[in-house]
């Protein structure tokens, strides 16, 4: 097992490449796509991860499946994942390309929760209200949560915005338990 550490190096590595390169979307595009197609399809990550099998042959495999589908670099980058035995990570790899990407891009994710579906053109200005007031570019995945009266909650990293109703009613609640404390010190 490889620890954390190790991981966050060898994405970085890859990553530096998709900058020399200046290929940093393709390169996300194609570990994208690897990530897919080995949680997908279960036979390949076994192949690939058995260690009954040479790696000449799951290279000539890689090669067979993947060489006209992929930038060398990933090819390669591939590879070397398998030869080290570290593809099955490829997901943790991929989440740690976009982290990095999305650092260098000044974009940051997060979760909007709310009781209903919202058409996409509310999610857009949410969006955008949002990428106003952090100073980035944020993007957001909707998820619902029945338990908001009205209104929404978003999640972004370890902070929440909310706007609902019962966000309200906690404000109120906090300002009328003040209200009576205050009133029993002066009394």
């Amino acid at each position: 097992m490889y620890n954390k550490e190790l991981l966050i190096k060898i994405t970085e590595g890859i990553y530096e490449s998709s900058l020399q390169n200046k290929l940093t979307l393709v390169y996300k595009e194609e570990l994208k796509f690897l990530n897919w197609i080995l949680s997908s399809n279960k036979e390949l990550l076994d192949y690939l991860k058995s260690p009954f099998i040479n790696y000449d042959e799951k290279e000539k495999m890689i090669d067979k499946l993947f060489e006209n589908l992929l930038v060398n670099e990933v090819l390669i980058f591939l590879k070397y994942l398998v030869n080290k035995r570290l593809i099955f990570y490829i997901h943790d790899i991929y989440k740690e390309f976009i982290r990095l990407s999305d650092i260098d891009e000044n974009i940051v994710t997060g979760i909007i929760y709310t009781p209903f579906n919202i058409d996409d053109a509310r999610h857009k200005k949410i969006e955008d209200v949002m990428s106003k007031k952090l100073n980035k570019k944020v993007i957001l995945k909707e998820q619902i949560e029945t338990s908001l009266i009205c209104g929404i909650r978003i999640m972004i990293n370890e902070n929440i915005y909310e706007y609902s109703i019962n966000s309200r009613l906690e404000d109120i609640k906090t300002n009328l338990i003040n209200d009576i404390n205050r009133g029993e010190n002066n009394a």
